[in-house]
């Protein structure tokens, strides 16, 4: 397998199913932590410094939204077995472009919040507008979802 590059439909072709995606595949323990969580902490933090290289805090009114969405995806969330790190150093390409996440953090969450992760990250390496939708279509998964996540990231500076 090789690295992934964080190109969507170049070089590789166009995505495959993006890993085996199971919503609602149950967590392997009920004690892993919640994504929901961890977000919410990151989001209400004035001080975070846990950041990537060049970023700061968000804005308060965009951390507000965040939590707003969040509450929102909570209160319906379909918590399974979340990567919890999902980005282009973390996957690999396999045969007939299938991605394979590795290194996962394990948590409960759901596979819209990875798929946001990883559209978010290699928008930051190359700029695609389409990062999101193309990775929804590939691995079949709620669009709506995974917008309202890609918010939620987005501000948490994930």
């Amino acid at each position: 397998m090789q690295p992934l590059q964080p190109e969507l439909g170049h070089g590789l072709g166009p995505p495959g199913p993006l890993v085996e995606v199971r919503p609602g595949q149950p967590a392997p323990s009920p004690d892993l932590p919640l994504i929901t969580d961890w977000l919410r902490d990151r989001l209400t933090d004035d001080n975070l410094t846990e950041l990537p290289v060049d970023e700061q805090v968000a804005p308060k009114a965009e951390r507000v939204r965040a939590l707003e969405l969040l509450d929102d995806l909570t209160t319906d969330m379909r918590p399974g077995l979340c990567h919890g790190d999902a980005s282009p150093w973390n996957a690999l390409a396999g045969p007939n472009n299938r991605w394979k996440l590795i290194d996962p953090r394990g948590m409960q969450g759901e596979p819209e919040y990875d798929a946001a992760v990883m559209a978010y990250k290699v928008g930051c390496l190359l700029p695609d507008p389409g990062a999101q939708s193309k990775i929804a279509n590939a691995a079949q998964l709620d669009q709506g979802r995974l917008t309202a996540w890609a918010t939620i990231v987005g501000a948490a500076r994930v």
